[in-house]
């Protein structure tokens, strides 16, 4: 033998291993009851690369493929380190929402919507809504939240059958104040969701 057949024999056996390496293994011998279901494997009658799941065994409490069975706080979303960081047994991978919001006192009327009625006596409706600022009380450190929300219903009723009383007369003296009447009844100026 020549060296350059000793070099090209030698190549070609490095070849051959490097794609044994990278071939998937037989079905048969991969696919196990604690085998991930999307793991890689050839079909040993077809030759096609199949996935265990396809082969039809893998470990079926653990879909997501996280190492988690029985359990798990994200069935569908790889998370081992099954992180809840605001405590409602939904992982942080999967919770749509990671935090725990309770409102504060911060509160500012931002809309007093009226609405009115005749039957049977003239009335107005007043729904006074405001802004209010919820915050994070987990340890997701989210931001805070601004929402609008109803805080204070008002009626002011009329004496005479089919007959509306004046609108701002009414909205201040059951609301209290001529300035958020002046300001925001009728005039929507929240700014939260």
């Amino acid at each position: 033998m020549t060296c350059r057949s000793i070099l090209v024999a030698l190549a070609l056996m490095t070849v051959f291993a490097a794609l044994a390496q990278a071939a998937p293994t037989v079905c048969n011998a991969e696919c196990t009851p604690s085998s991930c279901r999307t793991q890689s494997c050839t079909d040993p009658e077809s030759g096609s690369t199949i996935t265990c799941q396809a082969w039809g065994t893998y470990n079926v409490s653990d879909w997501d493929c996280d190492g988690v069975g029985s359990g798990d706080n994200c069935p569908s979303v790889a998370n081992s380190s099954q992180a809840d960081c605001d405590g409602d047994g939904s992982g942080d991978a999967c919770d749509s929402e990671n935090a725990t919001y309770q409102p504060t006192n911060d509160a500012s009327v931002c809309h007093i919507d009226a609405h009115s009625s005749l039957l049977p006596f003239g009335h107005w409706d007043f729904d006074v809504e405001a802004d209010i600022r919820w915050e994070d009380t987990s340890s997701c450190n989210a931001p805070d939240e601004l929402r609008t929300q109803v805080i204070d219903v008002e009626t002011c009723w009329s004496d005479l059958p089919f007959l509306l009383p004046p609108k701002f007369d009414c909205c201040w003296i059951e609301i209290g104040s001529r300035n958020l009447c002046t300001a925001y009844l009728d005039n929507d100026q929240c700014t939260g969701s």
